[in-house]
């Protein structure tokens, strides 16, 4: 009896202290270590140095990186009805063609995991903050693989495919680790300042050099259309559609609008970087829309995806980029003192 109430006792000590946790006010920019600031958000950030319950618990409060994390949330699970809708019109196991959707889709849900997580948990302090964006660029990274191996064994041009067949997918492999490598040193290097351009010029550029990737085969087909009296344009719009929505995931990403003009307004609601994951989520949509036109139509017949060699490699990838990431927190910069 007494070690029940013993428990009790500590139950209910647990959920007072759990709730004066969640009842502790966000702060401004000027209250939390520069790290933490972003630009044009003003108010909502919640305290560094607090028991990691202040930060679970913080998923059902409204600071600024609310919307953030469950962005992320309802993206995973929409990605994951989409992949079982498909999976009604797609034979996964027998039809090799649609192992690029389940691959990318793969890619896509555990970005979509992470990234929340990393939104959810990254203000515990500035030595978390860092760790924890590395982590989140390894789902970023793995998106772009996985939307290259989309490109190269479905929606590439015939041609263009058995001319690069041999070379194409070692250097995607190899430039995902690359501009995995790049987003790490561009935190870690210039992570302290949040203004600095740098920084997303790097990271902006790393994902464009993936853009370009994906244009490589991909590309041909709009010149070959272009100058095919039979052919319309129009016929490739569910890739044009997809290039248009990395654009736009892209701009709002470098670019922090629409708060940066409107400093405090958004803090909340309507930032940047909120619309980028929206438009994320739309975009894999695309995607997969993407994969089913061009098998659906017969498009895609030329490639010849190996589903146990994309899933070891994608593996592979992985093990590498952890591997790359102890060698970066050598480079994190040392903690600063506790902010009040």
């Amino acid at each position: 009896m007494e070690s029940f109430q013993g428990l009790s006792d500590r139950v209910r000590r647990v959920f007072s202290e759990t709730v004066q946790l969640g009842l502790k006010p966000t702060l401004n920019d000027h209250k939390v270590p520069q790290l933490f600031r972003e630009p044009g958000v003003i108010n909502g950030y919640r305290k560094p140095h607090q028991p990691f319950r202040y930060y679970l618990i913080s998923l059902f409060q409204i600071h600024n990186e609310t919307v953030n994390v469950w962005t992320h949330i309802v993206g995973f699970f929409v990605i994951w009805f989409t992949l079982a809708e498909y999976y009604e019109k797609l034979d996964f196991w027998n039809n090799k063609h649609s192992w690029t959707m389940l691959v990318l889709g793969c890619c896509v849900l555990i970005a979509c995991f992470v990234s929340s997580c990393v939104h959810l948990m990254h203000s515990k302090s500035e030595n978390w903050h860092y760790n924890a964006f590395m982590i989140d660029y390894i789902g970023a990274a793995l998106y772009a693989y996985g939307s290259g191996v989309m490109a190269f064994y479905i929606c590439s041009d015939r041609e263009t495919y058995y001319v690069i067949e041999k070379c194409y997918f070692p250097i995607l492999w190899f430039y995902s680790l690359f501009n995995y490598t790049a987003m790490c040193f561009a935190k870690v290097y210039y992570g302290s300042d949040t203004h600095n351009r740098n920084r997303k010029l790097i990271m902006v550029a790393a994902m464009a050099g993936h853009a370009i990737l994906l244009t490589i085969p991909m590309g041909p087909r709009y010149s070959k259309c272009y100058m095919d009296e039979t052919c319309s344009l129009s016929s490739l719009n569910h890739l044009t559609l997809c290039y248009i929505l990395f654009a736009l995931q892209a701009f709002f990403f470098a670019s922090h609008l629409p708060e940066v003009l409107s400093p405090g307004k958004f803090d909340i609601l309507g930032q940047g970087h909120q619309i980028f994951h929206v438009l994320s989520t739309i975009c894999q949509c695309a995607q997969f829309n993407g994969i089913y036109h061009e098998i659906h139509t017969g498009h895609a017949v030329h490639g010849d995806p190996d589903l146990p060699h994309l899933i070891f490699s994608t593996i592979m990838l992985i093990i590498f980029q952890i591997v790359i990431m102890q060698f970066m927190r050598k480079m994190i910069p040392v903690k600063s003192t506790k902010s009040s």
